[in-house]
């Protein structure tokens, strides 16, 4: 039995990557296999520690709804580029679940959607990371 060190704490270190950069992608009992291409990479998304939120809750047909949601400050210009490059693009999402383990959203098959907008008394933009799966969050 695998046993995690870590102590509990939030959901962080969100990282975002483009579907049609994978060359190979499985899920196998819950746990994703899979290769990027040479030129693609996890992309680090710069979230407000303590603001990810996420839930994959199933529905009565069998699928399950994976939403995301965090805060990117606009302390940055490269926040804001980063942010145009994700928007209504087919994506998965990595991210540290409360327990230390990294999950991941989203499948080849069934992509993410990515969307922002700016929230009020808050120099940045409300994320929102969502889509129907067929199964629930990976283990990577």
């Amino acid at each position: 039995m695998e046993k995690n060190n870590q102590p509990y704490s939030r959901p962080h270190a969100v990282k975002l990557a483009f579907v049609r950069d994978f060359k190979s992608f499985c899920i196998v009992s819950g746990k994703f296999i899979g290769a990027m291409k040479l030129t693609a990479s996890w992309q680090e998304i710069p979230e407000v520690p303590g603001t990810l939120q996420t839930s994959c809750v199933p529905d009565t047909s069998g699928l399950y709804t994976f939403t995301a949601k965090f805060r990117v400050s606009l302390a940055s210009e490269s926040n804001h580029k980063k942010m145009m490059k994700y928007l209504k693009q087919d994506v998965v999402i990595r991210y540290t679940s409360a327990a230390g383990r990294e999950r991941l959203g989203g499948t080849k098959e069934n992509p993410l959607s990515f969307t922002f907008s700016e929230v009020e008394r808050f120099d940045g933009y409300e994320c929102t990371v969502t889509g129907i799966q067929k199964i629930p969050e990976s283990f990577i």
